[in-house]
C-alpha cells in the first residue's frame, strides 16, 4: 500500500526553513547564480519502517541546474544516516531503503535536503514535492 511520507506545495514555508533561494507562495526557485537549500523545520516521525521511498515532484528546469536531494530515516538519532537521493529525485522509481542503525528506542522519522545551484543562464523551480513510500 502507497503511503505519502511528506507533500509541500509551497504555499508558506510553515513546515520548511529556506536557507538559500527565493520563497514566493507555491514554489520556491533557484535565481540566476545563486542557489536552493531547502530543509524540513522539523523530522516527521513515521509510524513503520518503510522499505521502499519514491519521490515525486513538480520541476521546472531550464538550461543546466544541478538538483540533489539527500534522505534520513532515522533523523531523530544523534548522528542519522543522511542517503544520496539525488537519483531519486531525478528518476520516477521506487527505491530501496539502504541497511542503517537506528539507535534503539527511537522512532523512524524522515528528514529531506533539496539543493540544486543555477548558473547565470538556467533556472529551478519546485512548485511540488512529496516523498511516498511502500
Amino acid at each position: 500500500m502507497l503511503k505519502v511520507l511528506f507533500r509541500e506545495n509551497f504555499r508558506d514555508l510553515e513546515h520548511l526553513n529556506l536557507v538559500t533561494g527565493l520563497h514566493v507562495p507555491g514554489s520556491v526557485k533557484a535565481l540566476p547564480g545563486y542557489g536552493i537549500d531547502v530543509r524540513l523545520n522539523e523530522p516527521i516521525e513515521l509510524i513503520t519502517q518503510p522499505k521502499k521511498y519514491k519521490i515525486k515532484h513538480i520541476i521546472e528546469m531550464l538550461g543546466a541546474p544541478t538538483l540533489g536531494c539527500s534522505i534520513t530515516f532515522n533523523a531523530l538519532d544523534a548522528n542519522p544516516h543522511w542517503f544520496n537521493a539525488n537519483e531519486a529525485i531525478l528518476s520516477a522509481d521506487f527505491f530501496e531503503i539502504p541497511e542503517f542503525v537506528k539507535e534503539e528506542g527511537k522512532p523512524y522519522a524522515l528528514d529531506i535536503k533539496i539543493f540544486g545551484d543555477c548558473a547565470v543562464g538556467s533556472s529551478l523551480e519546485i512548485s511540488d514535492f512529496m516523498v511516498v513510500f511502500i
